[in-house]
């Protein structure tokens, strides 16, 4: 799931987006609608379903398998759930998708969280039973308020996306919050995202900083970028160009394209990092090999100069023209940018030197 700025020269924060894609499946049976629960099961108040439980996490499934029947045929809802989950999956019995459904909705109506997931996570799929995002919402909704994180995240992306309900982006953040107090990392992005965009939540940038600080901390790639925007731009706070350029390196190296056009940047100019023309020039060259239009451009900028790199117009032309090629939508400014650098190193290359150099850049186009 993304949510990444646009890398600008100035690295000032343009927009953000966040993609969530689901796939479709076949059709078969349909499920039943849920009815609220009376009151949730409660993990680990029987032994005995605590000792099938083991043996099924340590892979012992015929074990479980035996000692989870008679539970879940006396109405354990924990039992009636893991069996039902065992014959989903084939584990200890041969697969029984219709026999799982039945046992994942006893245990479901007593109010088992993992079991309404279950039923929902059946429902938004399809392919064993009938596809039906509404009813695999209202599942998803019964687990989620019961405090189930899977339930809350796939909830909060239903309402984001507009996915079987209509498209709420003040709901999906109400979900994506306790998800993210949770410590999940894709939540506390999202969130963070909802924050600086003002898409559900009223535009915080504070907010905004501290929900992506949580997620980079985690290792979130895009957290990590988008903080380190904020930190260069003082939208979240006072501008810190060391923390910017911490976060960014830290998403660099989990290969977030901008981020690598963005440490060049930050390495051309000095700024949180030691000035060094050679150290921006591999950035530039990495993101231009990653495929970032802006680092394409970039990189032929300092080929064209021969600043911290071997100075080489044909090389340039070549990754300029690459540069326009990849980016037909860029703003007119960086259109008008990457042309007349191209058209210049264009005069001071030969006839053939062009056309060789066209031919390269067409040949590394993805």
């Amino acid at each position: 799931m993304k949510g990444r700025h646009a890398v600008t020269r100035q690295l000032i924060i343009t927009t953000a987006a966040i993609l969530f894609t689901s796939a479709a499946s076949a059709q078969t049976p349909q499920l039943r609608l849920p009815s609220q629960a009376a009151a949730p099961v409660e993990a680990g108040a029987d032994a005995s379903y605590e000792s099938a439980a083991f043996a099924y996490r340590a892979g012992r499934f015929e074990e479980a398998y035996a000692a989870l029947q008679p539970l879940a045929a006396s109405g354990n809802g924990n039992a009636q759930y893991l069996l039902g989950r065992m014959f989903a999956n084939g584990e200890g019995a041969p697969k029984n998708i219709v026999r799982a459904i039945e046992l994942y909705a006893a245990s479901a109506e007593q109010g088992q969280a993992d079991a309404q997931y279950a039923l929902g996570e059946l429902a938004y799929a399809g392919g064993d039973v009938q596809k039906d995002l509404r009813r695999a919402a209202d599942w998803f909704a019964l687990a989620a308020e019961q405090g189930h994180l899977q339930a809350q995240l796939r909830l909060a992306f239903m309402y984001l996306d507009g996915d079987g309900v209509d498209p709420d982006p003040a709901r999906a953040a109400d979900w994506f919050a306790p998800a993210a107090a949770s410590g999940d990392r894709e939540a506390q992005h999202n969130l963070a995202v909802a924050y600086l965009i003002g898409r559900g939540r009223q535009q915080d940038y504070p907010e905004a900083s501290r929900w992506f600080l949580a997620a980079a901390e985690q290792g979130h790639p895009d957290a990590q970028y988008n903080l380190a925007l904020l930190y260069d731009s003082g939208l979240g706070g006072p501008a810190n160009p060391d923390e910017a350029a911490y976060w960014m390196g830290k998403a660099a190296e989990q290969n977030v394209t901008e981020a690598l056009t963005a440490m060049g940047l930050l390495t051309y100019q000095g700024r949180g990092a030691a000035q060094s023309f050679d150290g921006a020039a591999d950035w530039f060259a990495k993101a231009a090999a990653a495929g970032d239009p802006e680092g394409q451009f970039l990189y032929a900028v300092v080929l064209a100069q021969g600043r911290g790199v071997a100075q080489d117009d044909a090389a340039a032309y070549e990754w300029v023209s690459r540069a326009l090629r990849n980016d037909p939508a860029a703003d007119p400014q960086a259109v008008a940018e990457r042309t007349a650098l191209k058209e210049a190193l264009g005069e001071r290359l030969s006839p053939d030197q062009r056309i060789a150099a066209e031919v390269k850049a067409q040949g590394r186009a993805e």
